[in-house]
């Protein structure tokens, strides 16, 4: 009757060494894929003082955690506040690489899309 039994405990080493694998290099190619980079403004000389001084301090919030994508949304959403959609779009986009799965990164994206006038929009923008 011990036979059943190691066969059991052999198979359960090996599917929690495969799970530990899997999870291993999901988390190597995160580390090893390079974070999109900082979205900003062709001519930041042109935005009020106040607002580029804000921006500034955004994109010097994302430089120090580039992999960070709260810092993202705050650039991002700072950028729809003002009207700055082109920029928005691409941080918004930066944010869906980011959070794949989060379903306001999404959104946030085809808003940004359709205030620049893209009707269809991202092709994916609510797929789940």
């Amino acid at each position: 009757m011990k036979a059943p039994r190691q066969r059991r405990t052999r198979l359960a080493w090996l599917v929690a060494g495969v799970i530990l694998a899997a999870a291993a290099a999901l988390a190597l190619r995160a580390f090893l894929t390079p974070p999109p980079d900082v979205t900003v403004p062709p001519d930041p000389a042109k935005l009020e003082p106040q607002l580029r001084a804000y921006v500034a301090d955004q994109i010097r919030a994302v430089l120090a955690a580039p992999r960070d994508p709260q810092r993202r949304v705050a650039l991002a959403l700072t950028y729809a506040a003002n009207g700055l959609w082109t920029e928005a779009r691409r941080a918004f986009q930066d944010v869906v690489r980011l959070l794949p799965h989060e379903p306001l990164a999404h959104m946030y994206y085809a808003v940004a899309c359709q205030e620049l006038g893209e009707k269809d929009g991202p092709p994916d923008a609510f797929a789940s």
